[in-house]
């Protein structure tokens, strides 16, 4: 029956319910359901509305490339919410080290130095380390768990290491003059590094950790720039000890290895510098020259009587600190070209431009 119109409005009336209903609502319970059901709806396409209007960002993942042995060729950054663009295509230029591995380097930009590391395959720039003090001289370990590095962070020039887990530096020496130049044993077990913590500029070694540090070299003339044989038995360095620089052999499996010294290259005429053992012990790489005018060789080291191969000597151009791709069949150094340095790599037989830095 239709309600009394003698009724106020808001007074209640009831609504008879079917059979088949269960519940009985009075006109405002109806109101308000009403009510409740039209903001659902309008909520609904607001949210909607707002879903078309706003872009839908996908979170991309930037692998870390280091070595493929590190903990960093898996390691990822942060998911980044910017939108990237859409790339060109672009022809793939073709890199001199078909062995793949990394490159860590030093670059300065906006007067400050980091470590850096660029991915040989598809030159991936990583800033491995940032300070806002200097950092210098990386060498990855032969495991790839970690890197060793001098820094002025600290006031003076240090060696630290750098864990690519935890991401944590630590500070191995402590001197009040400097230590840098660090190179691992091929082991990973120890690094050897240049110091002058004597008054001299000697060689000295260190644990992994950093204890046990030893010297090895005891000479009034400067002593920098070592490496360390793939075979863990000697350590090439360079040395004024005859009046110009030269690339000496440190045998470390004598009992007195400075007395049994091998003067590797013995050119008065020309300073030698930065060497550098292909993987394979079989080469060395180095430069030659004077300063500024500095060229890049590759020697073939005879394993058997501890010496360089004059006759077999190949000259890769100028430049200076080379190092070899995990092959040892390229290798790559810096070179200043107009008013800049660049990564020059080059395989054995051939040229190639890796990397501008």
């Amino acid at each position: 029956n239709p309600p009394d119109q003698s009724q106020t409005p808001d007074a209640p009336t009831e609504i008879q319910p079917s059979k088949a209903d269960g519940i009985t609502l009075s006109r405002r319970q109806l109101r308000g359901l009403i009510v409740l059901i039209l903001f659902n709806v309008l909520l609904l396409i607001g949210l909607a509305a707002l879903a078309l209007r706003e872009p839908i960002v996908q979170l991309v993942q930037v692998p870390v490339l280091v070595t493929s042995s590190s903990p960093l060729a898996t390691r990822t950054l942060l998911p980044t919410s910017t939108p990237l663009p859409t790339p060109t295509p672009t022809a793939t230029p073709i890199s001199p080290f078909g062995g793949g591995g990394a490159i860590a380097f030093t670059l300065r930009r906006n007067g400050n130095s980091d470590i850096y590391a660029v991915n040989a395959d598809d030159r991936q720039l990583i800033r491995l380390v940032s300070h806002p003090a200097d950092d210098r001289d990386p060498a990855i370990s032969p495991d790839g768990q970690e890197l060793a590095f001098a820094s002025h962070r600290d006031g003076n020039w240090d060696v630290y290491r750098l864990d690519f887990i935890s991401g944590v530096a630590t500070r191995l020496t402590i001197s009040a003059t400097y230590d840098g130049a660090p190179a691992w044993s091929p082991d990973g077990r120890y690094r050897v590094f240049e110091s002058y913590r004597d008054g001299n500029l000697d060689l000295y070694r260190m644990d992994r950790d950093g204890r046990n540090i030893k010297r090895l070299t005891q000479n009034p003339a400067p002593d920098t720039s070592p490496a360390w044989s793939p075979d863990g038995k000697s350590i090439a360095f360079a040395s004024y000890r005859n009046g110009n620089k030269d690339i000496y052999l440190l045998p470390l499996d004598l009992p007195d290895p400075e007395d049994d010294l091998a003067n590797l290259t013995n050119t008065p005429d020309r300073d030698e510098d930065h060497p550098a053992w292909s993987p394979d012990g079989t080469q060395l790489a180095y430069t030659s020259g004077r300063p500024g005018d500095q060229l890049i060789y590759v020697n073939t080291f005879d394993l058997k009587f501890k010496s360089l191969q004059e006759a077999d000597v190949g000259l890769f151009g100028q430049g200076s600190e080379p190092a070899w791709s995990p092959d040892s069949k390229a290798i790559i150094f810096t070179s200043h070209r107009a008013d800049r340095d660049v990564l020059i790599g080059a395989n054995l037989g051939g040229w190639g431009l890796a990397q501008d830095a």
